[in-house]
């Protein structure tokens, strides 16, 4: 369960829409006389209107991607009867349908794009529009979502929806929403702010989604269907980590497997050259210490490795075990390892665009001996942290020793979840298996929030603002280490709701930032104390949605229906418009910090599509995706928004929620 840092300054959100033309058909030659290697075709939009014409434009490349100009282009559709293309690349939608417009460059290259051609929505009477009151909030019924039609009342109204496909797995839906009688609203659900960014940070957190999900995976296939075996094995009396007193004195020299990831994607299987010598640095009441002894020269010295010790005591120590129950001691030292290696740095390439913080492995929790045993296990409570590297041996990560203290704190509070989780799960509770991935990373992010209030003495549920934690440098610092990283994440999921979710198995950076939202918002609206839900989240053989659902029962009626209000909550916590405080995100004002976070300080990031008369909107919805979009209604006037699946009716697992918010 590793945790890693972009190695950027600034976490910023950019959209992009692989279907904005900027110029015809031809684009400005960079190559004369080249050969099309490649031909791109682009559509302001997938999905349109009976009778509407939109203009496709077909843009040639050569072999290394130079633009070239003035092509020949042949225009077809593979379904004239459904949407009919001129020779110049016009296309028109003549029934309800998908047709694929393709364009052939020199009568040789081609390349295509899926259209789908829907109908108008019907008009809609004042007479049945419904009529709201601002803030008022609605599920949309199943009449509904074929036309939904809303009154403009006496001096006109503002609507906006949030629309989340409650699937699992990973199956997509399309929300198609086509309205009529509506305006577009191009000014932000937000106040106006002012121009004052949020300080920078190096540490701005970034997962390399595909490496990172493999390793959990591969922990999971060895090591998670085997938590029975695992058991009898620990049960048997094991050892302390190998050759390691209790308490050891500093200066003594152990052999470690320091190779995470194992020998072809098994954990329990070690090479000889993945066993490093360490030596212990620091002992204090609830950590040992211990440095590689392979590190690079001007390292960390004894007395800050013993400072980051101290703070796992005095900090990390506490806020972990209150929130989630204490380690199953299992070697029986009452300490846990913090191995400072550089094999933690070289899992970082020096041109990545990432940093690598640090591991846990489930792996050192099982005997290395026995039948059932785990060959390669350091057989301890225990993670792995980077080293300094003055001269950039390995990449620049970790070359700033007070950036490198403020990080491994921040991370092993992260690291010390997972490691409580698994050992509870095979010790205590006798789970079948591992917490899912979605929930274990959210938990571990849920932990740097809470030493974030533990630095400070700020509290959750006390809707913290910029204002608050800008006001002085050290609570500028304070956040910046301990809860910065959050807030990216959650940008992150903000940016691109559609294709990112709550409970993906992708452990991306938008999904650890999405969970941790959705568990912040269920705890702030849960009436006990926040260690009644995390404590019984990680003390359970549940899993997932499943544990979400049993530890939650008695506040909200599924994990889908907190995930509903959630969605809602990210639209309209902080604004002006008066919703039900069963939406309020009470512990953070999303709505000043945000847009900092995305250093847009005017423009609060949640990306929300704006619905103009007879222009359909189409987004993509991951399972557990989410689609905004917001409209206007005039004075004495009637609105509708037709929603559909593109060509289908609207796919059942959407629940679509509209809100007047003027």
């Amino acid at each position: 369960m590793r945790r890693s840092f972009r190695a950027v300054a600034v976490l910023t959100a950019v959209l992009l829409s692989a279907c904005q033309p900027s110029s015809p058909n031809t684009a400005p030659s960079t190559t004369a006389g080249a050969s099309v290697a490649r031909v791109m075709v682009t559509v302001p939009a997938n999905s349109f209107v009976i009778g509407e014409s939109i203009t496709s434009t077909a843009t040639s490349y050569d072999a290394t991607g130079n633009v070239l100009a003035n092509r020949t282009v042949t225009w077809s559709s593979s379904a004239p009867t459904i949407a009919t293309v001129t020779s110049s690349g016009t296309v028109t939608g003549v029934a309800v349908g998908t047709s694929t417009i393709s364009a052939t460059v020199d009568g040789g290259v081609t390349a295509s794009i899926a259209i789908t051609v829907i109908a108008a929505p019907g008009p809609c009477a004042t007479a049945t529009a419904i009529t709201m009151n601002v803030g008022e909030i609605r599920t949309v019924t199943a009449a509904q979502r074929n036309l939904l039609c809303v009154a403009g009342g006496a001096v006109g109204a503002d609507y906006a929806i949030s629309a989340i496909n409650l699937d699992t797995g990973s199956t997509t839906r399309p929300i198609t929403m086509l309205a009529a009688g509506t305006q577009a609203v191009g000014v932000p659900l937000a106040p106006s702010l002012s121009n004052l960014l949020m300080p920078t940070s190096a540490e701005n957190i970034a997962e390399p989604a595909r490496v990172h999900l493999q390793r959990q995976r591969n922990m999971r296939r060895v090591l998670g269907a085997r938590m029975s075996e695992g058991r009898a094995v620990r049960g048997s009396g094991a050892s302390s980590i190998k050759g390691l007193a209790s308490t050891p004195t500093v200066g003594t020299i152990v052999s470690l497997n320091s190779n995470g990831d194992g020998v072809g994607g098994n954990p329990c299987v070690a090479n000889a050259s993945d066993y490093h010598g360490a030596r212990v640095a620091a002992v204090t009441s609830r950590a040992i210490v211990l440095v590689d002894t392979t590190a690079p020269t001007g390292g960390l010295t004894d007395a800050e490795l013993l400072s980051i010790s101290t703070m796992f005591d005095t900090l990390v120590y506490d806020v972990d075990v209150n929130a989630f129950g204490a380690p199953y001691d299992a070697d029986g030292n009452g300490r846990v390892v913090l191995f400072f290696t550089p094999s933690v740095n070289a899992l970082t390439p020096a041109t990545a665009g990432y940093v690598i913080g640090g591991f846990f492995d489930s792996r050192d929790l099982y005997s290395s001996a026995g039948t059932n045993g785990c060959a390669g296990s350091n057989e301890g409570e225990m993670f792995y942290l980077p080293v300094l590297d003055p001269t950039r041996k390995y990449n620049s990560a970790y070359t700033d020793r007070t950036a490198l203290i403020n990080t491994a704190v921040n991370t092993v509070a992260h690291e010390f979840q997972h490691l409580i989780n698994w050992s509870r799960r095979l010790n205590v509770t006798f789970a079948s298996y591992a917490e899912e991935v979605f929930l274990d990373e959210g938990l571990s992010h849920f932990a740097e929030e809470l030493l974030y209030y533990r630095v400070t003495g700020f509290t959750a549920g006390t809707d913290i603002n910029y204002a608050k934690i800008s006001a002085t440098a050290t609570t500028q610092s304070d956040f910046l280490k301990y809860q910065n990283q959050n807030m990216a994440r959650l940008l992150g999921f903000m940016a691109n709701p559609s294709a990112n979710s709550p409970w993906a198995d992708n452990d991306s950076l938008a999904t650890r930032g999405a969970t941790w939202g959705l568990l912040r918002y269920m705890i702030d609206q849960s009436p006990l104390q926040s260690t009644v839900y995390t404590q019984a989240l990680v003390n359970s053989n549940r899993q997932g949605l499943d544990n979400l659902n049993y530890v939650f029962g008695n506040v909200f009626t599924s994990p889908f229906q907190a995930a509903q209000s959630f969605a809602m909550s990210l639209l309209t916590d902080g604004s002006s418009v008066p919703v039900a405080t069963s939406y309020a995100f009470r512990s953070w004002d999303l709505r000043t910090i945000m847009p900092r976070e995305a250093n847009t300080p005017t423009i609060y990031p949640l990306n929300v599509l704006s619905l103009a008369p007879s222009t359909a909107r189409t987004a993509t919805m991951a399972a557990g995706g989410m689609a905004f979009a917001r409209f206007s209604v005039g004075a004495g006037g009637a609105g509708s928004i037709a929603f559909s699946s593109l060509t289908e009716a609207l796919h059942t697992p959407i629940i679509v929620q509209l809100v007047r918010t003027r």
